[in-house]
């Protein structure tokens, strides 16, 4: 009958029908994400679309059971020109513990802050009745928010058409605007039963004589009975929604569609759900703290004549992280590593922070990106090394002093800046720190007790479950709700912790995300430590008999055969893989640099294979010269000629895997770039950082330190370190058995978890190793779970409890 009657309408019809949708705005839209899925559902963005299309200025969107899908909702809307309402679907309770059903909606941000602080301080959406909020709650913050009812809530509807006055206004003072929806003949009634349309029109007609009469505003809403329809049936048009509630009279029935929707669309103010800007902590006299700490460590190392190359890195560095507010990021990185390390776990940093001479001067990093040098460490002298003879400063012997003959020693990479903060220094410093696993949670709490508990919170994931290192920090004197609403965290494991509502993605160009990650590698090194005496900071980069190890198995008192391997780097943290193996053994390193450059090749994409490989296979290149590491690309096209930001730029495309432009080869090749390494660039998905290979190789370096001089104590911390993955009466078989497993092992071994029956081949690669050294696995007489790692005379209980036991045999 609609339809017909549509096709029959004339031009001013149409006309006036067109103007109407325009002019309506549909409240109470359903707004939801796809099922196991982030992007924001097809039907929502399609209502969206359509309102827009319709030349309508609002939509209001309520979350019936969560807001996740509020972010992707506003960017559709941002992007189809069309200002979104937020609300949430709540159950009320109100005056004679009686709950009426309503949408409640943010008017402006502080509204906006109002909802999040409902759901934060909420038990969570309860399936598709949304929030159990009391009126009571909502009474400070009323003038921020506006409470629509439902159109099918039974109770209202009941007490409005059938109820006393008295019973209405209990009720529906309750909301700031009334709805009413079009009939379906599944709608249900207080009784049980579902309303006829006679009778419908009849409760629709005491609601809105009640909203005259009270002054209460009352909208027409297109909404289905439940949430559950909200998909892809017809949506009816302004046109057809005045007719429907034509039973009203026709001025009545287009102030119900049209007329107080504009008007209450209106009242509501644009806001943002996540501000716009970066929001960072700020800590006090954070710049001059910053300053004072980098010079002063500049100092003790070289001297109270800072050298001027270094003083120029050191104060182009600090303005600019001052200038873009970066102190703090720094500062508080710093307060976990110094506490960290003061409670005997040592530090591992992850990325380019490494890249930053201001990080390392902090204590931050142990990597100086400083070219390379050798420093004096009686006069603080120093004397810096041409490119030509070496790539790092741990490359070669460390030499005498010029100056007053006493030893010297090297140091400094060669890494840019521009790789961590960007070529004006304007990007965020990301700084990932590794902490040993059992000391994670307790790192974690050093953020919370120096920023305060509540500028801190896990981030949050979008099923609902905190990152496992990742922390937001809240600036102070703003709240955790003026970004995102917060849960409890103690169902996960983290009591007295908070954690985001929103993905932590959805607010990553907003607060800052540090993450402190439980890692094996500081847990090893602290054992290692407190057994040995040794500190891994003091071992040398440049011990010839421990670099042997990473092109032969000799230095072990071992050969290939026994091992499996050319190799003696089993158990080495980014080495002991058969792919980085197999590397090793075809470019047969001998110095850190080298290491470096391995350790860019296999951690890449589109580096080595079909790459790298042949560009030193065929002689065309050296594995120096081949293109390892990101940082060595700017600083290769600077040394041909490059202007610096034009190298950068070039490197951010390489690095990212986005080639070289025609213009960009041009340039290139204008400055006798080689075709080859023109070429090289073009077949990079991606490239490591250096800063991050100089972590890793020292790391390994270190492994191999112990490994080589203090054996026991290395299969000790190792096994230890690895016991929940291990199976030790199989690991305890003897040498022969386990090589026998390891060559029917494939290397390939999909679908192993830790309670497979065999334990992982990396962890039996060791115990052969350990075993070809004359080192075994021995049973304690207490029983099956006292192990020892027995050996020249001596035995090392593996430890429970973070400690080993050295008993003499």
């Amino acid at each position: 009958m609609m339809a017909n009657q549509d096709r029959n309408m004339n031009s001013n019809d149409r006309q006036s029908s067109t103007q109407a949708d325009r002019e309506r705005v549909e409240f109470h839209v359903r707004c939801a994400m796809e099922e196991e899925s982030a992007a924001l559902s097809r039907v929502t963005q399609r209502r969206i679309e359509q309102a827009a299309l319709r030349g309508q200025s609002s939509i209001g969107l309520v979350g019936y059971d969560g807001i996740h899908a509020f972010i992707e909702a506003e960017k559709t809307a941002t992007y189809s020109g069309i200002k979104p309402i937020f609300g949430i679907r709540a159950a009320l309770g109100i005056e004679s513990e009686r709950t009426v059903r309503c949408c409640i909606y943010a008017r402006n941000e502080r509204g906006k802050r109002c909802l999040y602080k409902l759901i934060s301080h909420s038990n969570g959406f309860h399936d598709d009745s949304g929030l159990a909020v009391s009126l009571d709650s909502l009474q400070a913050d009323r003038g921020d928010l506006l409470l629509l009812s439902e159109p099918d809530d039974a109770e209202l509807l009941d007490a409005i058409h059938r109820g006393t006055q008295v019973e209405a206004e209990e009720l529906a003072r309750s909301f700031d605007v009334l709805t009413i929806g079009a009939w379906h003949s599944d709608l249900g009634g207080p009784d049980g039963r579902c309303y006829s349309r006679q009778e419908w029109e009849e409760v629709v007609r005491s609601v809105w004589d009640y909203g005259e009469g009270a002054g209460q505003p009352v909208i027409a809403v297109d909404q289905p009975v439940t949430a559950h329809q909200d998909g892809d049936s017809h949506r009816l048009q302004a046109s057809e929604m005045i007719r429907e509630f034509g039973y009203l009279g026709a001025e009545n029935a287009y102030a119900v569609v049209v007329g107080n929707t504009r008007e209450l669309a209106a009242r509501f103010e644009s806001f943002e759900l996540i501000p716009g800007g970066l929001f960072l902590p700020r800590l006090e006299a954070e710049d001059e703290h910053i300053c004072t700490l980098s010079y002063d460590a500049a100092r003790a190392r070289y001297g109270h004549s800072i050298p001027q190359p270094i003083q120029n890195r050191l104060e182009k560095e600090l303005s600019f992280i001052c200038n873009f507010g970066f102190a703090s990021i720094y500062l508080i990185a710093r307060s976990v590593v110094n506490r960290s390390k003061s409670d005997g776990y040592p530090v591992l940093p992850r990325g380019s922070v490494g890249s930053s001479l201001v990080a390392y001067f902090l204590g931050i990093t142990d990597t100086n990106p400083l070219p390379p040098h050798a420093l004096c460490g009686t006069c603080r002298q120093i004397e810096w090394i041409p490119a030509e003879e070496a790539r790092s400063g741990f490359d070669g012997p460390d030499p005498l002093c010029s100056r007053c003959g006493g030893g010297m020693w090297g140091d400094g990479h060669n890494i840019p800046y521009e790789m961590f903060l960007g070529f004006h220094g304007n990007k965020m410093p990301d700084i990932d720190l590794n902490v040993a696993g059992e000391y994670q949670r307790q790192a974690q709490s050093g953020v919370k007790e120096l920023l305060g508990e509540n500028n801190v919170l896990l981030a949050g994931r979008s099923d609902g479950t905190p990152h496992p290192s990742g922390l937001l920090l809240i600036p102070d004197g703003m709240a955790a709700e003026d970004f995102t609403p917060v849960r409890d965290a103690s169902s996960d494991g983290r009591p007295g912790w908070r954690k985001s509502y929103f993905d932590y993605r959805q607010l990553d160009h907003t607060v800052h995300k540090f993450d402190i990650l439980g890692h094996d590698g500081p847990s090893m090194m602290r054992l290692l430590h407190t057994s040995t005496g040794i500190d891994p900071e003091t071992i040398p980069m440049n011990d010839r008999r421990v670099l042997s190890m990473f092109r032969s198995t000799a230095e072990l008192g071992v050969t290939p055969e026994q091992l499996l391997s050319p190799v003696a780097t089993y158990g080495l943290p980014e080495m002991g893989t058969p792919a980085v193996r197999k590397i090793l053994e075809q470019t047969k390193p001998d110095s850190f640099s080298e290491l470096l450059q391995i350790s860019g090749l296999t951690h890449g994409t589109g580096v080595w294979e079909g790459n790298a490989h042949e560009l030193i296979r065929t002689g065309t290149c050296s594995l120096q010269t081949a293109i390892a590491c990101r940082d060595d690309v700017m600083l290769t096209l600077i040394a041909y000629g490059l202007e610096g930001e034009a190298a950068f730029k070039i490197t951010e495309n390489v690095r990212k895997g986005k080639g070289i432009a025609e213009a960009e080869a041009a340039q290139m090749r204008a400055k006798n770039v080689p075709e080859w390494y023109i070429d090289s660039c073009w077949k990079i998905g991606y490239l490591f950082p250096k800063a991050h290979a100089v972590s890793y190789v020292m790391s390994a370096i270190r492994h191999a330190y112990y490994k080589l001089y203090n054996p026991l104590e290395y299969y000790a911390a190792y096994f230890t370190v690895k016991r929940p993955a291990l199976e030790i009466s199989m690991c305890q078989s003897g040498y022969e058995a386990i090589r026998s497993l390891l060559l029917e092992l494939p290397e390939a071994e999909p679908g192993r978890t830790l309670e497979s029956p065999l334990p992982s081949k990396r962890i039996l690669e060791v115990t052969l190793e350990m075993n070809a050294r004359g080192i075994r696995f021995v049973q304690g007489t207490s029983g099956a779970g006292e192990w020892f790692i027995e050996g020249m005379n001596r035995r090392i209980r593996i430890g429970v409890s973070g400690t080993l036991e050295q008993l003499n045999v």
